[in-house]
């Protein structure tokens, strides 16, 4: 509890109350890669209880949230947990991060070191690592062993690194599978991970993709038949079977020709295991070129002969088509830009002559027919049009930038901000000489309370105005430099009779096109949107 002092003051007894000790709010992180879940101690719960009771022993520690990164490597910083944590340190919602060893924040030196040595720091963070006796609160934590002992995590890393890269090399080698998933018409043994067994569900479906396609079926169509059927695509079966979770469904409802080409490719088909496709440079998978793919054959039982996926392979021919026309393609302006107003999905280009390029919604092309409605409109149909709204939006946005009322409302809320920091200031003043004035006897213990309350309460009105003034100026003058951007951009549209990809990007946000040829733009520089159709 805080000392009070009491003192005999006009027959009334005054508290005064001592501040506070400061009280933490604490983040605990807690990570497990999948190497130390082969080691004692180590476990989530664990890290859990350890740090759970170093709180629960300490008065000046409040227990906020508990972060959790299941699974992920400390050489990488992009860890969905430990990057919320440091989004709760900015907004405030903790200030003290407790862990139960350095190596839990991460095991690369260098940037573990700038979380400890410079951002925690810099953000009045408190960091406790339990297990290394460091604690940043302390003047006694041992900084000098910090380097060295970040060095060593990483060290050690990299070595378990290597370890787990040799081991998987060996089963490649050795034609065992050491994918998470198996390909879609496959299982995992239940005693053995590393060997594949038939899925009697899906592999009857590979086999009906692989006869539609030697029928001489074309991927679109192989398409539409799966869709229209029960089977369902691999990602939206692999979460029926609780191989996956939601998030890796992605767009998993509907087959695709990607899926399908994909899985007539596939070499595990016909029994051969084809692995070592991708490897891993900082954290990025990068293709392999196929002639160094490590592929065993026959390592578990096939679901097409080998015969039927050497044919189905002649039928996908590697040369690549000559253009049937005289002129390069003109340039993409509007690429990233043009929706579907009814699927939401982005449209694709096609060159349809000449000089005539097409908008098509891409819904239908990859996932059938029956995806979407047909959409399309023409480019210089939709330049057109949307050359006419832009100048639309000048004429409007240039009356808007000529008003002077936006400038005189900013003035007056400056004026304003000024003056109710002065009364801040004022009240403040007069606070602090409230205590003095009680001492001397000028006024009352009672005086004193209800003054007391009354500057308290009124100095609360007046911040929360402070903060909602600067609030709207900083609004105000983000979009000041918003428009400011986008004047720069309309200064140069006047009388032309083209777009240009630079100014589309400064200007237009998205365009949605409907089946009607209703034209639905949304411009980044007013909330407005401009509609034609």
């Amino acid at each position: 509890m805080p000392r009070t002092s009491r003192k005999k003051l006009n027959d009334s007894t005054v508290t005064v109350e001592v501040p506070k000790r400061q009280i933490y709010r604490v983040g605990a992180y807690v990570r497990l890669s999948a190497e130390d879940r082969k080691k004692e101690g180590d476990s989530i719960e664990t890290q859990q209880a350890i740090i759970a009771a170093y709180v629960s022993e300490r008065h000046d520690c409040e227990l906020v949230e508990i972060y959790i990164d299941n699974g992920l490597s400390g050489q990488s910083f992009e860890r969905p947990a430990f990057t919320r944590m440091i989004a709760d340190m900015e907004i405030g919602k903790i200030n003290c991060c407790v862990t139960k060893d350095l190596s839990r924040i991460g095991r690369n030196a260098i940037d573990t070191g700038y979380y400890i040595e410079k951002y925690f720091p810099s953000h009045n963070i408190r960091f406790v690592a339990i297990n290394d006796d460091y604690d940043s609160a302390s003047g006694n934590s041992g900084d000098i062993m910090l380097p060295l002992k970040n060095l060593i995590n990483e060290v050690y890393a990299l070595d378990i690194g290597r370890k787990t890269s040799a081991t998987k090399q060996m089963r490649i080698q050795e034609g065992a599978f050491i994918g998470k998933v198996p390909p879609y018409g496959y299982r995992k043994h239940p005693d053995n991970c590393h060997k594949l067994l038939l899925d009697e569900d899906a592999a009857p479906v590979v086999k009906r993709i692989f006869q539609m396609h030697l029928e001489g079926a074309k991927i679109i169509e192989i398409v539409d038949y799966l869709n229209a059927s029960d089977s369902l695509p691999p990602c939206y079966y692999f979460y029926t079977k609780g191989w996956t979770s939601k998030k890796d469904m992605r767009r998993g409802t509907r087959w695709s020709r990607s899926a399908i080409t994909k899985l007539l490719k596939n070499q595990v088909y016909c029994g051969d295991m084809a692995q070592g496709k991708f490897i891993r440079v900082n954290h990025t998978a990068k293709s392999v070129p196929k002639s160094d793919w490590v592929v065993i054959e026959n390592t578990h039982e096939a679901i097409i002969k080998r015969s039927d996926f050497a044919r189905a392979q002649e039928l996908f021919p590697g040369v690549k088509r000559t253009s049937r026309y005289s002129t390069p393609t003109s340039a993409y302006v509007f690429k990233g830009k043009i929706y579907c107003g009814h699927c939401g999905y982005a449209m694709a280009r096609h060159r349809s002559g000449e000089d005539t390029y097409v908008y098509n919604c891409k819904t239908r092309t990859i996932h059938g027919k029956n995806a979407c409605i047909p959409v399309s409109i023409r480019e210089k149909d939709l330049k057109e049009t949307l050359l006419a709204l832009l100048h639309k939006q000048i004429d409007i946005f240039a009356k808007e930038q000529s008003s002077k009322s936006a400038n005189r409302l900013a003035s007056k809320e400056k004026a304003e901000l000024q003056n109710i920091q002065a009364q801040i200031e004022r009240n403040n003043g007069f606070l602090k000489g409230l205590y003095e004035s009680m001492i001397t006897g000028d006024i009352t213990a009672d005086d004193y309370r209800e003054l007391k309350q009354s500057y308290e309460s009124k100095l609360q009105t007046l911040m929360e105005q402070e903060s909602r003034l600067r609030t709207n100026l900083l609004k105000r003058d983000v979009g000041k430099l918003k428009h400011q951007r986008a004047a720069d951009n309309i200064g140069g549209l006047y009388g032309i009779e083209d777009l240009t990809a630079d100014a589309l990007h400064e200007l237009v946000d998205k365009v949605n096109i409907f089946q009607s040829k209703q034209i639905q733009v949304y411009f980044k520089f007013t909330d407005e949107t401009g509609e034609v159709g």
